[in-house]
């Protein structure tokens, strides 16, 4: 929304605090603290009228140029206050001050996409700057706002997997799963899922979800339930969530209880998401999993996802971890690779090829495409 828009209080006192900061030029000072004193009294129209006439006298003065995209900010008038900061930028294009009011305008502008990227090159640049932790608190709150907004969504995907047993036996395997999800107001986010898989035997999976978002984090609670089981779990629980440690670390924890028809585990997964560069994340976890015989078995998995612009991504990993199936817990090591690619507004293509050695069992080679509709408002 490019138009009026109030802005946030929070928002308000960050841009009055930013507004603060020492003057370019002394001989403006008296101008340039009478725009802050009326911006602090809740007169911006005014503010933005002094400071235009300030900035008439010095056109390429940034710290000017800074306090009128603030003051039209105030005021509502967010396409001015970005074309103002925009210009500031062009002159000025390492100075983070800048760039942090453009990440704001940005993101009450709803172009949060756009303020993700100008939060992380101030990152990228001086990763310790004051007003980070703020500004990515504010980001994540828009990206949870816009995610609530109306908008829902569904997804199919199909694979098949050639399998080559231990015994020397080969063998295809089926699956398909259906998503959906759909945004509750400020309750949060609700994806419910259907996991088909044949092999000898068949299994349909069916699973609920439910995240919000808290403060600078989201958390999630999740339940499924598999009728007549074979391979699969009979039923299970999950919570979790993803909280923000620094501008470029995000820390991570999952728990997992699943019951099988003749054996239960829990799985914990504490984690990290480390943020390289703009475009560039690694993620790692540390993966627990606990039998009902008192037995602990461990291992890790590690993903790197890599931003090609707007919603493309790629990503690679791999994994050596104890898993589950048919209440029999063996040690798997595996690599995957995928990319998702949209193709309209509406629209996302998702394909992914993954390779898996199970200990004492079978060997599976594995491809999936998928396809991502989102609908709503």
């Amino acid at each position: 929304m490019a138009g009026k828009n109030p802005m946030p209080w929070t928002g308000f006192v960050l841009f009055a605090s930013l507004s603060c900061a020492p003057v370019a030029v002394y001989a403006q000072t008296t101008t340039v603290t009478d725009a802050q004193a009326l911006l602090e009294a809740d007169r911006p129209d005014e503010a933005v009228e002094v400071l235009q006439d300030l900035l008439q006298t010095e056109p390429d003065n940034t710290d000017i140029m800074r306090r009128l995209a603030q003051a039209n900010a105030a005021t509502g008038d967010l396409q001015a206050a970005l074309t103002v900061i925009n210009r500031a930028v062009a002159i000025a294009p390492q100075d983070s001050d800048l760039l942090l009011v453009r990440s704001y305008i940005l993101t009450w502008s709803e172009r949060n996409e756009e303020a993700r990227e100008q939060y992380d090159a101030i990152v990228a640049n001086s990763p310790d700057y004051p007003g980070l932790r703020e500004l990515n608190s504010a980001i994540i709150r828009a990206e949870s706002q816009s995610a609530q907004s109306g908008i829902s969504g569904l997804s199919v995907t199909a694979g098949v997997s050639e399998i080559e047993f231990t015994s020397g036996a080969s063998n295809t395997w089926y699956s398909a799963s259906l998503r959906g999800y759909t945004e509750l107001g400020d309750v949060g986010v609700a994806t419910f899922g259907v996991d088909y898989e044949e092999r000898q035997s068949s299994d349909t999976r069916l699973s609920l979800r439910f995240e919000k978002a808290l403060g600078d984090g989201v958390l999630f609670a999740a339940v499924s339930h598999t009728p007549n089981a074979d391979f699969r779990e009979q039923w299970s629980l999950a919570g979790g969530g993803e909280f923000s440690a620094s501008p470029a670390i995000s820390l991570l924890f999952d728990a997992r209880y699943a019951e099988y028809a003749s054996n239960d585990v829990t799985i914990l997964r504490p984690g990290a998401r480390v943020r390289l560069t703009p475009r560039l994340s690694a993620t790692g976890h540390w993966i627990n999993l606990f039998q009902r015989d008192g037995g602990h078995r461990y291992g890790g998995s590690g993903r790197i996802d890599y931003a090609l612009g707007g919603e493309s991504n790629l990503y690679f990993g791999g994994a050596v971890y104890p898993d589950t199936e048919a209440g029999i817990t063996r040690q798997v090591r595996a690599v995957f690779i995928g990319a998702n690619q949209p193709i309209s507004n509406r629209l996302t293509l998702y394909g992914a090829l993954e390779y898996e050695e199970r200990d004492q069992s079978y060997e599976r080679t594995a491809a999936t495409i998928g396809l991502g509709w989102r609908f709503g408002t």
